[in-house]
């Protein structure tokens, strides 16, 4: 806990609920989880005039996620043009779980809790840690952008 807690770290994340999400959007949950991802690291690698890499964990969804990924370099975005993200990110890599990447490991801490608090679910309690503070912890680290609204910047939540 005490890792979470001291290390430098931020939260960006996209969230799609799955409830009627295909009949309405006529797109995945990934993809549209991951488009909404994408938009806000986008946007955060521009605020800090940063660039960076995708690293997805690979799945039944890798042609979707390529899909999505390729569409926004090439035709933009809800928050900017095609050449807005082609400035900030470099590529894509889809690591098999068995390889066991650093990163995804940490997100896997992550991921679920925030998607859990953002949409009211019964909060993550890791085994052991009842009273656990990982929720505000985790809350704390969520990108708050230039005027400090975690839900502009940081996590943005697609609702039907």
């Amino acid at each position: 806990m005490r890792l979470l807690v001291t290390l430098d770290y931020i939260i960006i994340a996209g969230i799609a609920e799955e409830k009627g999400l295909y009949q309405h959007y006529g797109v995945s949950l990934p993809s549209l989880a991951f488009k909404t991802l994408l938009q806000n690291f986008a946007r955060f690698l521009h605020i800090v005039n940063g660039v960076g890499h995708i690293i997805v964990e690979s799945s039944t969804a890798d042609r979707l996620l390529t899909e999505e990924y390729y569409r926004l370099m090439f035709a933009g975005g809800k928050f900017m043009n095609a050449k807005g993200f082609q400035d900030v990110l470099k590529d894509i890599t889809f690591y098999e779980k068995s390889k066991l990447n650093e990163g995804l490991q940490v997100v896997d801490f992550i991921a679920n809790p925030i998607s859990r608090m953002i949409c009211n679910l019964t909060p993550f309690k890791p085994l052991g840690f009842a009273d656990s503070p990982y929720p505000s912890i985790l809350a704390q680290k969520i990108y708050k952008g230039p005027t400090n609204d975690p839900y502009e910047y940081g996590v943005r939540k697609v609702m039907i």
